[in-house]
């Protein structure tokens, strides 16, 4: 989801509002204490705000706890960043499998990569990403913990 990096809610950027929802960790429930310490305000601020975000359909409340709904996933992963060309990302990709290479051939990475993926608005035909999705699995070299842990502490 990409937003306007100037967008708020109830006075509050929606950026700032997705940076707390990932926060809020993956059970999505959170207390008044958390917002007004993620977002440094007041309390009276703090529940205008739920209550908004309540309206919007992004929280539910419960007792002394709220929890995020569904609708927040969307914002919860969202940007700010400009969307890139589909141009731009193939030559990010192909930097990226570059230096997985040269890693992987190189002694001194503990570590080598095993498989990248790629996901998200690359595998669409669209000329315009709202970014380039890569996740990695990687595996260590030496698998026995103990030398792995020092040719670690040698680096």
């Amino acid at each position: 989801m990409q937003i306007d990096s100037r967008a708020r809610l109830s006075g509050v950027l929606l950026i700032d509002i997705g940076r707390m929802f990932r926060q809020a960790g993956l059970d999505g429930v959170f207390s008044v204490a958390f917002v007004r310490d993620q977002l440094e305000m007041d309390e009276r601020r703090v529940m205008r705000l739920l209550r908004a975000l309540q309206r919007e359909g992004f929280v539910e409340s419960s007792s002394d706890r709220w929890h995020l709904t569904t609708e927040s996933v969307p914002l919860r992963a969202a940007a700010a960043a400009k969307p890139i060309l589909r141009s731009t990302a193939d030559r990010l990709l192909a930097e990226l499998l570059l230096r997985i290479d040269r890693l992987n051939k190189s002694p001194d990475f503990l570590a080598r990569f095993e498989r990248a993926i790629v996901f998200g608005s690359y595998l669409g035909s669209a000329e315009r990403l709202s970014d380039l999705d890569v996740a990695i699995q990687w595996q260590r070299r030496e698998m026995e913990y103990d030398v792995h842990l020092r040719a670690n502490n040698r680096k």
